[in-house]
């Protein structure tokens, strides 16, 4: 009995296994990659053109009055977040200044140079635009050559500016600064670039 219930069994057993098999065909295996979130560096570089539209002085008894000026600036800034930055900035530019003394008008090319240490506050104010202050101390020095002067000087300097966010690393800024410095450069507007790393 036992053999014919294995003779029995076992084909019935085999036979439903390869029936339950069906068609056989290869499983290719899913393979999923994680996106994984583009890191923006909290470091960032401005590029940016500098005019203004000049001031003017008195010495002595000469009187002298700087043209609008033309030059480049450059910021690099850390920021803590998303509000709160601090920035070394420099400019250079250069202008024409007009001196008049007696009746007798000479005109001279001068150059100017700027260091910055700001602290940068800023808020978006839309998904792409924001706004921005800044207040720091900054370095001025003027050079006019053929007057003779050679001149650096000490003070605060504060700004206000907008930017535009181009995508997630670029923007474009307009930015307006002023400072307590006496000289023959005058406020500063700015247009440039922002690169965050």
């Amino acid at each position: 009995m036992k053999s014919l219930v294995k003779k029995g069994v076992i084909p019935c057993i085999l036979s439903a296994f390869l029936w339950a098999g069906g068609d056989i065909a290869p499983v290719e295996p899913e393979v999923t990659v994680p996106e994984v979130a583009s890191e923006v560096s909290p470091f960032y570089v401005v590029v940016k053109y500098m005019t203004s539209r000049g001031s003017s002085l008195s010495e002595e008894n000469a009187y002298l009055d700087g043209d609008h000026a033309h030059g480049i600036g450059l910021d690099i800034g850390y920021k803590f977040n998303e509000h709160f930055a601090i920035e070394l900035a420099g400019t250079y530019g250069k202008n024409d200044v007009t001196r008049t003394e007696e009746d007798v008008t000479e005109v001279a090319s001068a150059a100017y140079k700027s260091f910055a240490i700001n602290l940068v506050v800023s808020q978006m104010i839309t998904e792409k635009i924001g706004v921005f202050g800044k207040v720091g101390v900054e370095d001025e020095y003027e050079k006019v050559s053929d007057f003779g002067i050679d001149e650096s000087d000490t003070g605060m300097d504060y700004a206000a500016g907008m930017n535009y966010e181009i995508d997630e690393h670029n923007a474009l800024i307009a930015e307006y600064e002023g400072t307590t410095i006496d000289g023959l450069l005058g406020d500063t507007i700015y247009v440039g670039v922002e690169h965050t790393f």
